[in-house]
C-alpha cells in the first residue's frame, strides 16, 4: 500500500461530514436552478384550492372572488371546479 493510500483512509469523519455538507449545498443549489426553469402544467379542471394557487391568491380570498359570482364554476355535490381557460378569460377582461 502507497503512503497516499494510507493517508486517504486517515482523513477524519469531521472533514467527511463536512465535505458531505458541502456538496449537498452545491446540489440543492443546483436543484433550485432546474426547478425553477421547469414550468408548470395546470390541469384543465381545478378545484378552488389548486385555482387560488393558479392566481396567486389565498383559499379564503379566492373563495371571496367566487361568492362575487367572478368566476363560472361547476358544482356536484361538495366538489367544486373551475375551467383554467374561464379563470384565464375572467383575469384577461379585467386586465383591459
Amino acid at each position: 500500500m502507497g503512503k497516499g493510500e494510507n493517508n486517504y483512509k486517515m482523513v477524519s469523519s469531521e472533514f467527511k461530514e463536512m465535505i458531505a455538507e458541502v456538496l449537498q449545498g452545491i446540489g440543492d443549489r443546483y436543484l433550485k436552478q432546474i426547478e425553477t426553469r421547469i414550468p408548470t402544467i395546470w390541469p384543465r379542471w381545478m378545484t378552488i384550492k389548486t385555482a387560488a394557487k393558479y392566481i396567486d391568491h389565498s383559499d379564503r380570498s379566492f373563495e371571496y372572488l367566487m361568492s362575487k359570482d367572478l368566476f363560472p364554476v361547476v358544482r356536484r355535490d361538495r366538489l367544486v371546479l373551475l375551467d383554467r381557460e374561464d379563470i384565464d378569460a375572467v383575469l384577461k377582461r379585467l386586465k383591459q
